[in-house]
């Protein structure tokens, strides 16, 4: 921190300066997270537009198969390389301001610039699209590289020959069907408690992924002979 910097938290306090810095440190990985979320509610957009003509077939899974997991953590990953730059876009926003708010919202904001370079290749592609850049030149990088990525996730291939800037036309295929005013379910394995704030006190029980997935497919074949 600089020095002016450092004045500043001494006004603020120490109570107030620790709640500032614990809601930076949250938003550093919940917007990364939601990018995430992001894209699979694009995958269930596309998934639930597209069932009478590819039943069967879901473009989400197929992404994650043939594009994600087959590039992960390589440069060529660039969800990861987009939700880095979401994130980090996304603390200019009003109510991410308001809630780090000076000095924390610029330190924030340089540390992720920081830890970026220090990540793995997908992660670190990041800097590429916004160090020493203006914000219009961020948002454009940004922009050009959320088209590919959808370009990818509705053919479900890395290869896809869709012409990317035909996305222009629908710009909301990549947003959440949930924001932070929703409820945030945290997972932690048995007998330990989370590290995220939470104020949910009487924990469910969980399950496997094996078992929720054959719950769903249970769900959707008798749903499907309805």
């Amino acid at each position: 921190m600089t020095y002016h910097e450092k004045n500043e938290c001494r006004l603020i306090g120490i109570r107030e300066s620790a709640l500032r810095i614990e809601r930076a440190a949250f938003f550093y990985f919940y917007l990364h997270e939601q990018f995430h979320h992001k894209v699979e509610s694009a995958g269930l957009r596309l998934l639930i537009s597209r069932r009478d003509l590819l039943p069967g077939r879901s473009s989400y899974a197929e992404y994650k198969k043939n594009v994600y997991r087959k590039t992960y953590p390589s440069v060529d990953c660039i969800e990861e390389t987009r939700a880095n730059i979401d994130a980090f876009l996304r603390t200019r926003e009003k109510k991410y301001r308001e809630a780090v708010g000076s000095p924390f919202l610029g330190v924030l904001q340089r540390f992720m610039l920081t830890s970026f370079r220090h990540q793995l290749p997908a992660y670190k592609k990041a800097s590429e699209y916004l160090d020493g850049l203006t914000i219009k030149e961020q948002e454009h990088n940004a922009k050009e590289l959320l088209f590919e990525l959808q370009s990818q996730l509705l053919s479900g291939n890395l290869a896809h020959g869709l012409r990317n800037e035909d996305w222009s036309m629908s710009t909301y295929l990549i947003r959440s069907l949930f924001d932070i005013k929703k409820n945030i379910w945290v997972i932690v394995p048995k007998g330990r408690r989370p590290t995220v704030p939470t104020t949910h006190v009487a924990p469910f029980l969980t399950c496997s992924t094996d078992k929720a997935v054959s719950a769903l497919a249970h769900i959707i074949h008798d749903s499907h002979r309805v």
